[in-house]
């Protein structure tokens, strides 16, 4: 298995932490705590209505990021990371959360670091269903990116289950047009960030919406989408986040710091 060592600009960002506001006053807000990725090489952080997302490309994936705060039960804080994994691979690619996952959370005054692995979808499912989850994704994502003057007709694919330990097997339907059609959109935007809200939407409207992110074979122009569960360290505002993500052909590391929402 991979190692999950942050890369050196990242591991180096989470101890010179420069927050929106000062840590004392942002525990003491009373609007909801986000979480927005910090720009990097091949990180892009932008909002849609109000919910901040990073894109992230490498030579062999597409991959957008959400993180935020989900309290399933009141007597623990969970942190909830929305994924959506595009394969630019030529051959079939393995997707295993628990595997490929990480959270490395670091307590903001004391530069005291956790590394922590996702809980795995047996437990969540015993708190939430991917039913519902799934149209979680529907509101919270889709919404944000609908609303943020880019929604098209077709609506995102959705299955749910599989049923079984080791989750399903899913590609896109007209993977092949689908995937010309984001390419070709994409080559004819004027402006980065025209380029990137708009193609975040096709894909995400393409993207097969699994609810709980589980085990799942991603084939070559498909995409997945889901949720990643992680237990929290703490109270939110206290902590910054790195998530760390191990894909068979690219590793993806992206700062995540806690600022006041709306």
């Amino acid at each position: 298995m991979r190692t999950f060592r942050l890369s050196p600009s990242v591991a180096v960002a989470a101890f010179a932490l420069t927050l929106a506001l000062p840590l004392e006053a942002l525990a003491a807000d009373k609007r909801p705590v986000i979480f927005e990725p910090v720009p990097s090489a091949n990180t892009r952080s932008y909002f849609a209505n109000g919910e901040p997302f990073a894109i992230v490309t490498t030579d062999s994936a597409i991959v957008m990021l959400v993180l935020d705060p989900a309290d399933l039960v009141a007597y623990n804080s969970y942190l909830r990371l929305w994924c959506l994994y595009y394969s630019k691979a030529s051959e079939p690619v393995l997707l295993d959360p628990g595997s490929m996952a990480r959270l490395v959370s670091t307590k903001i005054k004391k530069h005291e670091s956790q590394e922590l692995a996702p809980e795995s979808p047996t437990t969540i499912l015993k708190l939430i269903s991917s039913e519902a989850a799934g149209k979680e994704i529907l509101q919270i994502i889709g919404g944000a990116l609908a609303g943020a003057g880019k929604a098209m007709a077709v609506q995102p694919t959705t299955v749910i289950g599989g049923g079984t330990a080791s989750g399903a097997s899913w590609s896109v339907n007209d993977a092949a047009d689908k995937r010309g059609a984001v390419t070709d959109k994409a080559a004819r935007r004027t402006t980065m960030a025209t380029q990137e809200t708009e193609t975040a939407y096709e894909l995400y409207s393409r993207s097969v919406n699994a609810g709980i992110l589980r085990r799942n074979t991603v084939f070559p122009g498909g995409s997945v989408n889901g949720y990643i569960y992680f237990l929290a360290s703490g109270k939110y505002p206290e902590y910054q986040h790195v998530v760390a993500l191990r894909f068979p052909h690219s590793d993806v590391d992206v700062e995540f710091n806690p600022a006041p929402g709306e």
